[in-house]
């Protein structure tokens, strides 16, 4: 059962309103399409995860993009897999090339191309979520129950090589394709365990929040740089007018009622979480401050009588 979906991540969402925001000659754009593409890749690595997690027959509970805030130190899990046995966090890895683990050493570096660069160990990373998850449940008076984790490789063409101890490589990562096999082979050695995956699950996906990051601080933009306007949903042109209860595209006369709530998450996400009439009507190019109001209402925002502001239902 999934009840948590993946989603793009915010961060990612941040990254494309920026690019269509910035003058194509803003001297940090190509940086952040850099960073853009690295997250693409990232992100359809793990929905190739997902689409092979769809055959797991198992009794499980399934939830996407955990991410717990704690006194001591965050954790964010790319998938978590709860069943009647066990625990399992698989952690997403998009390496192209080769990578190696040195066991003796405890590096891992990937060489691609003739390229050759060390990374932090993703088993010592998961191995640290699975103690901060410990600990997490534990204070919730959730004890004993058995976690592994899986580090999982989401290109297929990727070679894994071992340094060392492979046998406790292959204990812990595997290609996308051989998940499913291994979490079946690891339940094995669980049977007498009868967990209430569900109620586990729904415990720690109402703890999770939305991880994000300021990326306009991140690459250095300011809100002078975003450039306002309402984006053409077909032209993706930010030269739309609002006319007759409707926003006309004056490059390709495209026409849409709801151009102006994807402009207004981009203010939201770009320059401030909550935003005044003043500001719609600038950012969004309209005179009218009744009609900024009714907008603001057809995007399903609330009005903060102490901000003074619009911001997003909490």
């Amino acid at each position: 059962m999934l009840i948590k979906k993946r989603t793009k991540p915010l961060p990612l969402q941040k990254l494309d309103a920026l690019i269509s925001r910035l003058h194509p000659n803003h001297p940090n754009l190509e940086n952040i399409k850099k960073d853009a593409a690295i997250r693409y890749k990232g992100y359809i690595g793990e929905q190739k995860v997902d689409y092979h997690l769809e055959r797991l027959t198992l009794p499980c509970t399934i939830a996407h993009d955990i991410y717990i805030k704690t006194e001591q130190q965050n954790f964010q899990i790319d998938t978590l897999i709860l069943t009647q046995r066990a625990i399992y966090i698989i952690e997403i890895k998009n390496y192209t090339g080769t990578i190696t683990f040195d066991t003796n050493l405890q590096q891992f570096i990937r060489k691609h191309d003739t390229k050759e660069e060390g990374f932090h160990n993703p088993i010592t990373q998961a191995e640290n979520t699975k103690q901060q998850l410990e600990k997490w449940l534990s204070q919730r008076n959730i004890h004993n129950i058995p976690i592994h984790y899986f580090i999982v490789i989401s290109e297929p063409s990727t070679i894994i090589r071992v340094h060392g101890n492979e046998q406790s490589i292959a204990k812990s990562v595997t290609h996308t394709a051989n998940l499913t096999q291994k979490i079946t082979t690891t339940e094995q050695s669980h049977k007498n365990n009868n967990l209430n995956h569900r109620k586990i699950g729904h415990i720690i996906t109402q703890a999770s929040q939305e991880f994000d990051l300021d990326i306009t601080r991140q690459h250095n933009i300011t809100p002078h740089d975003i450039q306002p306007g309402v984006q053409c949903p077909n032209c993706k042109q930010h030269k739309m007018k609002r006319q007759h209860s409707k926003w006309h595209c004056t490059n390709c006369h495209h026409t849409s009622k709801h151009a102006h709530i994807p402009a207004l998450n981009d203010y939201l996400r770009l320059i401030k979480p909550y935003i005044t009439n003043r500001n719609t009507r600038n950012f969004l190019k309209i005179q009218s401050r009744y009609q900024a109001k009714r907008l603001l209402q057809s995007a399903n925002l609330t009005y903060n009588q102490k901000l003074k502001a619009w911001q997003k239902n909490n």
